[in-house]
């Protein structure tokens, strides 16, 4: 059981939080589920290679040699495909500050999207079945000006958008606040 200078204190911390805006509250990144296709890729490239490899292998059209290279061509290819996706991985967040939301994404073009919390009018969420399983899928939010941010395959998607729509009507009732004092003490 808290104290009431505990929980005064525990108050006071999370209003401090809430109006520091240079500290994100939390940051989301793309679901690891989007490594599954390169490395799918990569071995249904390596089992061709091995299965033509086998086929052939009666009539010897290929020398070792090359097939040696097919095999570092296909294993370079897969590489490739998964540094390409950690990258973007690595590059796309979903960030969420107590007074805004902020979508980044690309490595060589920059891309990023801003919205105010208060501009938020609704949020969207679309989940497959296998994104319910694993937590991740496609979100949306809808903004009363020009920017509605949308990310795909964003890891613990349906924890985003239960905070937005929590600083969202945490913003509301602040809002509201003054103003019932106000008719409650006539001023």
């Amino acid at each position: 059981m808290q104290s009431q200078t505990d929980a005064g204190l525990l108050e006071e911390g999370a209003q401090e939080e809430f109006h520091d805006t240079s500290r994100p509250l939390r940051v989301f990144r793309l679901s690891k589920v989007i490594f599954i296709s390169p490395f799918t890729v990569g071995g249904v490239s390596l089992l061709a290679a091995a299965y033509a490899q086998a086929l052939t292998q009666p009539w010897r059209l290929f020398a070792p040699s090359t097939w040696t290279l097919i095999y570092c061509g296909c294993v370079a290819a897969g590489a490739l495909a998964v540094l390409l996706v950690f990258i973007r991985w690595q590059t796309t967040q979903f960030i969420i500050y107590p007074d805004r939301v902020v979508a980044r994404s690309g490595f060589v073009r920059r891309y990023a999207q801003s919205a105010s919390l208060r501009e938020v009018i609704g949020a969207e969420l679309n989940q497959s079945i296998d994104g319910r399983m694993m937590g991740y899928g496609d979100i949306a939010l809808d903004t009363s000006g020009v920017v509605n941010i949308r990310m795909k395959s964003l890891g613990n998607a349906r924890e985003a958008v239960n905070l937005v729509m929590h600083l969202r009507g945490v913003l509301d009732s602040r809002r509201e606040a003054p103003s019932r004092y106000r008719k409650t003490f006539g001023s």
